[in-house]
């Protein structure tokens, strides 16, 4: 067999699937012969659930990324479920559904927690009880003032009105007076026990009589002593005055210590002593008839005993001047 022969193409195979076929043809090289091809790879492929597991099928629920390209398409209105986006998955935010009635109140109930209150629970929590707004005109308005210095008066029982500056001193008898400094008037002869009122300063002081003053008999200079001896100053004590025959009087209690001079008569008796916080009198000096801290018969007796106050008593027969003076802290 020729060579030219043997070189004659086969059939053109263009498909997968074809079965190998020896040909029919009797030269030595059958012009009609194939020799098969495999099987289309692609058909499993394609018939495969999912062939390509590191893609995501756009069937399946997914999540998105919060930044990056992924997450920058995303808008919030477009990519949900309408019908989602009526569903509470905000709880940061406070639903217009709240409110049930006009006037409703949201009051929080505590740190981070705000609930809906009626118009009649919010009065509670105010303690308005049942109050409710009032016609303006039982209210005085800033509008009724209509210029600098305007004054509220009462032009009646439970009526403000408003006055001038002008109209004000009118009212207040001071005629078109205005304020001027003090030094600018002569100061009026004032009474004194007639009621005037009046200062202790300046003008109305200078005009005051000390000899015309009411009250002249009283205490009220407590810095000096009394001619009495009713008051003495502190850490200083003066009895002056008659005391009959086994009556008594108390010298002032002694914190520390003290001491004094006694004269009972007309110079009969006299006596210098000290005196302890107890009581305790001491004589540094004394005539016949004086004794100390004893109840004696005849005596004059410094302290009828010890105790506090030291009690002074008169036991010389009958009513004696008696002095004596203390001093003491």
């Amino acid at each position: 067999m020729s060579s030219r022969k043997q070189k004659i193409s086969p059939t053109t195979e263009k498909a997968f699937s074809q079965e190998d076929f020896r040909g029919i043809s009797q030269r030595l090289a059958r012009e009609d012969h194939t020799h098969g091809t495999p099987a289309n790879p692609s058909d499993a492929h394609v018939a495969g659930e999912d062939p390509h597991t590191q893609y995501r099928l756009e069937s399946e629920d997914h999540s998105h990324e919060a930044s990056g390209v992924p997450g920058g398409q995303l808008d919030h209105g477009n990519a949900m479920v309408a019908a989602s986006l009526q569903d509470d998955d905000h709880p940061q935010y406070i639903k217009h559904s709240l409110a049930t009635a006009v006037s409703d109140f949201l009051v929080a109930s505590g740190a981070g927690v705000l609930v809906k209150k009626t118009l009649a629970e919010v009065k509670t929590i105010l303690s308005l009880g049942t109050a409710a707004y009032t016609a303006a005109t039982d209210y005085v308005t800033h509008a009724l003032a209509t210029a600098a210095n305007d004054f509220l008066v009462a032009s009646g029982s439970g009526v403000f009105v408003k006055k001038t500056l002008a109209e004000v001193k009118t009212i207040l008898g001071l005629g078109s007076a205005a304020y001027t400094d003090s030094g600018d008037y002569a100061i009026a002869a004032k009474g004194v026990t007639n009621g005037d009122s009046h200062d202790h300063v300046g003008g109305d002081g200078a005009q005051i009589d000390h000899g015309g003053l009411g009250g002249l008999g009283d205490d009220d200079h407590t810095q000096y002593v009394l001619v009495d001896n009713s008051r003495m100053s502190t850490g200083e004590y003066r009895h002056v005055g008659d005391l009959a025959d086994d009556a008594t009087f108390d010298l002032p209690a002694v914190t520390n210590g003290g001491m004094g001079l006694m004269v009972a008569g007309a110079d009969e008796e006299r006596a210098q002593f000290s005196i302890k916080s107890d009581g305790t009198v001491n004589l540094i000096m004394a005539s016949a008839n004086v004794v100390a801290n004893a109840d004696t018969d005849a005596m004059v007796c410094l302290g009828t005993s010890v105790a506090s106050p030291c009690v002074i008593k008169n036991r010389l027969g009958g009513t004696k001047a008696i002095l004596l003076q203390l001093w003491y802290n």
